[in-house]
């Protein structure tokens, strides 16, 4: 988790639109196993992503870089 503070300039790229199962491997743009349904996401450069967590904190998801 990250506090919101640390991120004050992030576009809005999207929202989660699928819930799956905790044990199944999302497929779709913009579903997750782990995020709630309705879960507003942002970007801060290619290879981070946040996810609005709470009103104070964002929970942080980096994309490996490939090689």
């Amino acid at each position: 988790m990250v506090a919101k503070a640390l991120y004050p300039n992030v576009d809005q790229v999207g929202s989660v639109s699928k819930m799956v199962r905790s044990n199944q491997l999302p497929r779709g743009e913009f579903s997750s196993n782990e995020l709630s349904k309705g879960t507003k996401i942002y970007q801060v450069d290619e290879y981070t992503l946040l996810a609005n967590w709470d009103n104070e904190q964002y929970k942080l998801f980096e994309r490996k870089k490939s090689s």
